[in-house]
């Protein structure tokens, strides 16, 4: 059974380097332009162990990462009490990701006395000229030059592909259903090997609990908000909130920024108010002087998928986070079951409003529903699981499907506009991943309108047809 799971993804791996030849490496198909990503993506992508821990310095030192330490909540360094061990010697301190090495001068780190502790300079671009990196008591920081391409996937998103009929649907239409049902399950293979990774690596570094945590906030941020939700979860520790106890949900709302700026005003509704002081009373007793924001996106999100009501879910299942672990990590995982949990998950406040402005809804409505927990299941946990127990692929394979995204339906558009049996191939979760997975290979890395990519010739070597 491991050796045919082994034997799809390696198949759909081998077919996708056939088109693309010596453009696929190890770590994704192109390279990432880290001008177009976030400098807050990189960081978080890097906290979570994408870059791996192993490198080599600008001095050609080389440099571990021992202990990535935790994420500065408030001013100074991104990361402090970080462990690195630089050609052996170990160096115990904090950590700075900058998108340009000139960054360090042009924030005015070298005089700022915070700043004093670094002990590690990560950047992504530098000049031709020698730059260095001085604490203000004017001692040399390591400095590491990260490669964009070396990044475990892909931070830069492409721009979604028209939402029309590709040239590859003409063949796709010729064959026969089984060929097609191989190449969707190998291609969903290939993307739950790959999802299944990047958690093992984050488990790796943060152990497995911080990874079900972080990997479940950034599910409830949905599309929308998902960067901001797993920032706030790697800067806000799943320990951290258990030892605060009772103080987590304002610790949660507090540094997302949803505690700032007047937050009374206006709020008439008595629930709300009562709610907002509860929150208040515990949260500027720990407020730093300085909190880091974040970028939240509520224009154009339903309501609710409002960041708000999910910062809110996350609590809840904060509050019960030892059953919901147990449950991910028994030897006998019930996908249903999990589902179940999730989808009935309730919160005193947040069950009854979309938001802090919002007046109360007449009826209660589910925190988690029960596609964004499928969604979970599919993308996050059953991949983990399947990669170190083989028998989890049957569930894998038999889970139904979540919520349709705009991507899936042009996916099902380009790849399957053609074939009257469309719906029948995409009646469970694997089938729409493997469609997203070939949409993303192929569809989002062509840039001539379908007339220069190679997948629909290549089709015809697919096993089957």
């Amino acid at each position: 059974m491991a050796a045919m799971q082994g034997e799809l993804a390696d198949g759909y791996e081998a077919f996708r380097r056939r088109v693309f030849g010596d453009a696929v490496g190890e770590s994704g198909l192109f390279d990432d332009d880290p001008a177009m990503v976030p400098e807050l993506e990189w960081q978080s992508r890097w906290f979570r162990g994408d870059f791996g821990s192993d490198f080599t310095g600008t001095e050609g030192e080389g440099v571990r990462v021992v202990d990535f330490g935790w994420w500065n909540r408030s001013a100074g360094p991104d990361f402090l009490d970080a462990v690195v061990e630089v050609d052996g010697r170990a160096c115990r301190g904090a950590i700075e990701l900058d998108v340009d090495a000139r960054d360090w001068e042009r924030h005015r780190h070298a005089v700022n006395p915070d700043y004093a502790g670094v002990v590690l300079h990560l950047f992504f671009r530098r000049p031709e000229e020698e730059v260095f990196t001085r604490t203000p008591e004017n001692k040399r920081v390591t400095q590491v030059l990260l490669d964009p391409a070396a990044a475990h996937g892909s931070a830069f998103t492409p721009p979604p592909a028209a939402a029309r009929l590709g040239r590859c649907s003409r063949p796709l239409e010729g064959m026969e259903a089984a060929a097609v049902r191989s190449l969707l399950l190998a291609a969903a293979r290939q993307r739950a090997r790959e999802k299944a990774a990047a958690f093992h690596r984050n488990a790796a570094i943060h152990g497995p609990g911080e990874a079900w945590y972080q990997a479940v906030a950034e599910a409830l941020g949905f599309h929308a908000n998902r960067w901001p939700m797993r920032v706030l979860a790697q800067r806000l520790p799943l320990r951290l909130l258990q030892e605060a106890g009772e103080g987590a949900e304002a610790m949660l709302f507090g540094h997302a920024g949803f505690l700032e700026g007047g937050i009374f005003d206006g709020v008439a509704e008595e629930t709300t108010r009562r709610y907002l002081r509860d929150l208040w009373s515990e949260w500027w007793r720990v407020r730093p002087a300085a909190p880091r924001p974040l970028d939240w996106k509520r224009a154009g999100v339903r309501p609710g998928n409002h960041p708000q009501r999910r910062l809110g879910a996350l609590a809840a299942l904060v509050g019960v986070w030892r059953r919901f672990e147990n449950m991910l990590e028994a030897d006998a995982l019930e996908a249903g079951a999990a589902i179940d949990f999730l989808s009935r998950l309730a919160h005193p406040y947040w069950s009854a409003h979309y938001t802090l402005e919002a007046s109360p809804l007449p009826t209660p409505v589910a925190l988690i529903g029960r596609d964004r927990a499928v969604d979970f299941l599919g993308n996050v946990v059953l991949p983990a699981r399947a990669s170190r127990d083989p028998e989890m692929w049957a569930a894998y394979e038999s889970l139904p499907c979540g919520s349709v995204s705009a991507a899936q339906k042009r996916a099902a558009l380009r790849l399957l506009g053609r074939r009257p049996d469309a719906a029948g191939l995409q009646k469970n979760f694997a089938a729409q991943q493997g469609l997203l997975q070939v949409y993303r290979d192929f569809c989002l890395t062509d840039d001539s309108a379908c007339e220069e990519c190679l997948f629909p010739e290549q089709l015809a070597r697919w096993p089957g047809v």
